[in-house]
């Protein structure tokens, strides 16, 4: 007999491609403003890049993996914003 046992384990999305490309605006929680469509959710590794056509405006809570931000590239947190 074979048992196998998990107490703790985590799901991360790995080299997935939640890259923000600002395509719609500039809404953190639009999908449309992601290059993969969908917003990214709290395990979720996002990368800022300068090519986007409108930089990110953070206007409630959002939670993600890892972020990176590119140099010259600019991440707002408005009122009620928070990351």
């Amino acid at each position: 007999d074979n048992d196998v046992s998990v107490d703790n384990f985590e799901i991360r999305l790995v080299n997935s491609n939640y890259t923000w490309s600002g395509a719609s605006g500039t809404a953190w929680e639009v999908g449309a403003n992601w290059a993969n469509g969908v917003a990214p959710q709290a395990v979720t590794d996002v990368v800022i890049v300068p090519s986007a056509t409108n930089e990110p405006i953070i206007t409630a809570v959002q939670s993600v993996g890892d972020l990176t931000v590119a140099d010259n590239v600019t991440v707002t947190l408005s009122t009620g914003g928070a990351l």
